[in-house]
């Protein structure tokens, strides 16, 4: 995807569709969500790294297909977050764009997290 394409979307306007992963991605992302444990152990360890921190961040292993330079990021928070503070605080101009995905086409709904998209 585009950076022009992705800056059409934000925290106020989610798209509303998934967005997709280079085949290869997506064939890995596909088996590990074959498993349940895999999920599991997942939610687990995004919940251990909340315990201790209010916020985490880190790329993404499965990214959604976007052109080099962006990276595409995920911020995992458990409590009030300024997602736009803290995005600018560790991107500032590289900043792309971040938003929360919409209830149907978010596949971790147990934790709030935002895709944030940055370059290098």
């Amino acid at each position: 995807m585009l950076k022009q394409t992705l800056k059409q979307y934000s925290i106020d306007n989610p798209p509303n569709f998934n967005l997709g992963r280079k085949p290869e991605v997506q064939k890995v992302y596909d088996e590990f969500r074959l498993k349940r444990e895999n999920r599991d152990k997942f939610l687990e360890s995004v919940k251990n790294k909340l315990s201790t921190e209010c916020f985490y961040l880190h790329l993404n292993d499965y990214p959604y297909d976007v052109e080099e330079p962006i990276q595409h990021w995920l911020l995992w928070w458990n409590k009030p977050l300024d997602i736009k503070a803290l995005t600018n605080l560790f991107f500032g101009e590289k900043l792309v764009c971040f938003w929360v995905n919409l209830c149907e086409n978010n596949s971790i709904p147990e934790i709030n997290h935002a895709h944030v998209f940055a370059e290098k």
